[in-house]
């Protein structure tokens, strides 16, 4: 019988989204609440993301968070890998948020449209 040493799974932050879902119920119930006004949040049912294909799909930007930020996490030593999931993001969220720059704080949840790893790895 042959059994392969897999090693230890990694660990998964998953308070962040964590926090993200609760702000979000918490945003919902504010809707509920307050019918005739507008959400607060910047993450509605009412957003309107691009379809997501095979190359790109929906991010949460947590508050205090940036796109350099989120590249460096993603590819932590490679500037130029950096660079282009910043341009692709922006290009692909121009729709949600024309206004949109690399060193943009997020204030509140918000849901970008961000290229897939895979697609980034074929340009």
């Amino acid at each position: 019988m042959h059994t392969a040493n897999l090693g230890a799974a990694p660990a998964v932050d998953t308070t962040s989204s964590m926090v993200l879902d609760n702000t979000l119920q918490g945003s919902e119930l504010n809707d509920v609440e307050s019918k005739n006004s507008e959400p607060k949040s910047a993450v509605s049912k009412n957003a309107e993301l691009p379809e997501a294909d095979e190359n790109s799909l929906a991010w949460p930007m947590l508050p205090g968070e940036n796109l350099n930020d989120v590249a460096r996490l993603f590819y932590p030593k490679n500037q130029y890998m950096q660079r282009q999931f910043v341009f692709k993001t922006l290009h692909l969220s121009k729709d949600v948020q024309p206004n949109l720059n690399a060193e943009h704080r997020f204030k509140e949840p918000t849901l970008l449209v961000i290229p897939t790893l895979k697609s980034l790895a074929k340009s």
